[in-house]
């Protein structure tokens, strides 16, 4: 097999590289594989605009010629009944210089304005399919076909966009994991020929011959016409070693899918766990989320937040609380207490008696043994209780928070405690009681842890 690699390297027998924008015809090739990733680096940047690069005059009419040039030429190619691979990209977006200028100023103030057009990359592509934005690792494969190709190259994958818009002869081949997001896809032509769309191929460097050439004999397996070699009644006429191997292969299945299934389930809780450290670690409109499911948890009966009011409001039988929310790099400060007092006066002024309650997550870029210093700095106390705030760290949120979650029925002990203290929380700021790791320990004070078409650029 002759295979033609565009702006990539695979390092197979019979492989020849070029550039994307060279004159290398396709035609004397079987395979060619393209990464338009690597494309947008072999043209000239001009200058950035709009944080895409903008070409120079030169290679921006380059870049439009070889654009329309290949994009014929891939679907010719694919039309010939032979075989066409392309890692999808991410935005792979240029300004391209149109060749129009305008003037400003006379003289020594006289300004030259290039006018720059977006050009996008992907318009080479064979299928006016779309791209939308989003990486990540997590694939699995959609059929048996790509379960060969993942199963031979395992960990060697990620997905740099999701492929949106596909036409009805195109077959998913992978999708990210837990949902029908395309991230691979197959198109076999009339004539037999291929379209191959697949996620970006990473593999170790000690593994980098080996998946490669995973991945030429798994498109090796796909080309000629499978119906011609294989036509419907073949199925009727069956060895004994395959109904042998159907049965074996039907219970692999059946026990795949349980596995799967706990699988799922096990991500599942893990993501749980993983929003509950935002108690921890967040900050933001993220940690206020979570700290609102905290509120629910410990028997708040919570409301739904109204813009430019506090960022949260609740209340426990019949005691109502507003909440003060933030995630900090240092302490808590006076102006934290301040906000709170202000939306507890906003509640007095509108009938509703409020307890106000400030959550922080200080020192939040820290690991939680070397948060040592004070979540609240004793400044702040003398103005917190006079006023009746109850202040509590991430951590101790997060503590009871897991410990009303073993035993629920402590809810109303926690509700509690949020709204009898006056000042800082007392205890519940133990970590290393809270994670199973022996070396964590956190030494605290009593009162501690608490495109546009169209622009125009200037040269």
């Amino acid at each position: 097999m002759r295979i033609l690699s565009l702006d990539c390297e695979l390092g197979l027998p019979d492989e020849n590289s070029t550039e994307f924008r060279s004159d290398v015809s396709l035609f004397d090739y079987d395979l060619v594989v393209w990464d338009p990733q690597n494309t947008r680096d072999t043209y000239e940047t001009y200058s950035e605009f709009e944080g895409y690069p903008s070409l120079s005059p030169s290679d921006s009419a380059a870049l439009r010629r070889d654009l329309e040039r290949r994009r014929i030429e891939f679907i010719e190619f694919v039309q010939l009944g032979r075989t066409l691979a392309i890692f999808t990209p991410s935005d792979v977006k240029v300004f391209a210089d149109t060749g129009e200028r305008r003037y400003s100023g006379t003289g020594r103030n006289r300004q030259t304005t290039r006018i720059v057009a977006m050009v996008d990359l992907w318009h080479a592509a064979p299928l006016p399919l779309r791209l939308e934005l989003g990486s990540g690792e997590s694939i699995v494969a959609a059929n048996e076909l790509a379960t060969a190709l993942l199963k031979a190259t395992r960990e060697s994958w990620s997905y740099r966009a999701v492929i949106t818009d596909l036409v009805d002869e195109m077959h998913p081949l992978f999708y990210v994991r837990g949902t029908k997001k395309v991230v691979g896809a197959l198109l076999r032509s009339a004539s037999d020929g291929l379209l191959i769309l697949l996620p970006d191929l990473l593999p170790s460097e000690e593994n980098l011959v080996k998946h490669h050439a995973a991945l030429l004999e798994w498109i090796r397996g796909l080309t000629g016409s499978p119906d011609a070699s294989q036509p419907d009644w073949a199925h009727d006429f069956l060895f004994e070693s395959e109904v042998q191997r159907a049965g074996r292969k039907a219970e692999a299945e059946v026990a795949a899918a349980l596995i799967e299934e706990e699988l799922e389930a096990l991500r599942a809780d893990q993501a749980a766990d993983d929003q509950w450290k935002l108690l921890v670690t967040g900050t933001g409109a993220a940690l206020e989320r979570q700290v609102e499911k905290a509120f629910a948890v410990l028997g708040f009966d919570v409301e739904r937040r109204d813009v430019g009011r506090s960022d949260l409001r609740g209340s426990w039988e019949e005691n109502a609380v507003v909440v003060e929310v933030k995630g900090v790099a240092k302490s808590a400060s006076e102006k934290h207490a301040a906000q709170l007092e202000k939306w507890v006066s906003a509640e007095m002024a509108e009938g509703r008696p409020a307890k106000g309650v400030l959550v922080v997550n200080a020192w939040r870029e820290l690991p939680l043994d070397k948060r040592t210093e004070l979540s609240f700095p004793a400044q702040m106390m003398p103005y917190s209780e006079q006023r009746n705030h109850c202040l509590i760290s991430g951590l101790q949120l997060l503590t009871m928070v897991r410990a009303c979650m073993a035993e629920p029925d402590r809810a109303g002990d926690f509700a509690k405690i949020i709204l009898e203290t006056s000042g800082v929380v007392d205890g519940w700021d133990s970590a290393t009681e809270l994670f199973d790791r022996a070396e964590v320990t956190v030494e605290t004070a009593p009162v501690a842890v608490a495109s546009k078409d169209a622009a125009e650029q200037h040269s």
